[in-house]
């Protein structure tokens, strides 16, 4: 993680590598976290 964020701190140094790294960041938070909500309201349903 600590990793994660020392690139994109470098990336945002130019504008257009930034603001790609930034979307695609964006885009793996979203996706994780959609995935964790599907988890966990499938979870809560199998367990009823």
């Amino acid at each position: 993680m600590a990793i994660w964020i020392l690139y994109t701190g470098r990336a945002r140094s130019v504008p257009a590598t930034g603001y790609l790294v930034e979307l695609l960041g964006g885009a793996a938070v979203g996706a994780g976290l959609l995935s964790l909500i599907v988890w966990l309201v499938g979870s809560a349903v199998r367990q009823k």
